[in-house]
């Protein structure tokens, strides 16, 4: 009885989620950031920002333009370089609906480093029928080992995005 239990388990996991090869190949997707609760550890006075999946290349990309933090006329002109982090496509999750769980990390913690993890949820290819709209969304996470406190610290920004690859008729 555990061994059929355990067969419908993983049969029911292997119906839900797919791997990478059901994901186009040649196929780059743009989401612009809508709204996004960014923490302080990773950007001061955020403006516009965008994420791209870059499926051909295997990468994501997000690029979130600075601020700067002068709101008056007398203030200098002064350009800020945007936020820019690129990070290798790890796993590419498919759930039976048709929308891809994209995971792109970039591991430097065994060279004194930290992690970097961008997590985009991309329903731009979903099949099934829905009461609410499945909107993008992005997580973008570091973490890194802090030696004077002696623990790991974990920081997290939140993205809802919006596709704009059609309008930039990228497809």
């Amino acid at each position: 009885m555990k061994q059929l239990l355990f067969a419908v388990t993983v049969f029911a996991a292997a119906v839900s989620f797919a791997d990478s090869s059901s994901v186009k190949e040649n196929y780059t997707r743009i989401f612009e950031v809508t709204s996004a609760k960014y923490a302080k550890n990773h950007i001061v006075n955020p403006g516009q920002g965008n994420i791209t999946l870059d499926y051909a290349n295997q990468s994501v990309t997000l690029t979130v333009q600075k601020l700067s933090g002068c709101r008056t006329l007398i203030c200098p002109k002064i350009v800020m370089m945007p936020l820019v982090i690129t990070a290798p496509i790890t796993s590419i999750l498919t759930d039976n609906c048709g929308i891809h769980t994209v995971t792109a990390q970039l591991d430097e913690r065994p060279v004194d480093g930290g992690l970097t993890q961008i997590v985009v949820l991309d329903p731009s290819e979903i099949t099934c029928q829905t009461f609410v709209a499945v909107l993008p969304k992005a997580k973008y996470v570091t973490k890194h080992y802090n030696r004077m406190e002696s623990k790991e610290v974990v920081t997290t920004s939140k993205m809802v995005l919006k596709d704009i690859s059609a309008s930039l008729n990228l497809n």
